[in-house]
């Protein structure tokens, strides 16, 4: 399971929370976690 699928822009999660989370965040998240994906 890689992490930045979570955060993709077309990921559950992220049509789910829309209103809620700002789209620096979930940038933010992805770079994380792709990050994660790469360690």
């Amino acid at each position: 399971m890689k992490y930045s699928k979570l955060f993709n822009k077309n990921s559950k999660l992220y049509l789910n929370s829309r209103p809620s989370y700002p789209d620096e965040l979930y940038n933010h998240l992805n770079s994380i976690c792709k990050n994660k994906d790469l360690a």
